[in-house]
């Protein structure tokens, strides 16, 4: 846990560059290494992002993807 005010900042700021870095490699279609700086980002206190929106289908081009319940 942060002990100072300068602490905090410098973990916030940490956490986006993490998230930077995997939003980076998402465009770059490196999904794996993504993943893992979107999880480094969000040990350092940045907010989860929901993993069904970081689908690409070719690197140039990026798509949402969405979880559908099943109906049965």
């Amino acid at each position: 846990m942060p002990q100072t005010p300068e602490e905090e900042a410098l973990r916030q700021r940490i956490a986006q560059v993490y998230f930077e870095r995997g939003e980076l490699l998402k465009e770059l279609g490196k999904l794996d290494k993504a993943q893992a700086s979107y999880k480094k980002a969000q040990d350092w206190g940045h907010e989860p992002i929901e993993p069904a929106f970081i689908v690409l289908t070719e690197p140039e081009a990026p798509t949402l993807a969405q979880t559908v319940p099943s109906v049965s």
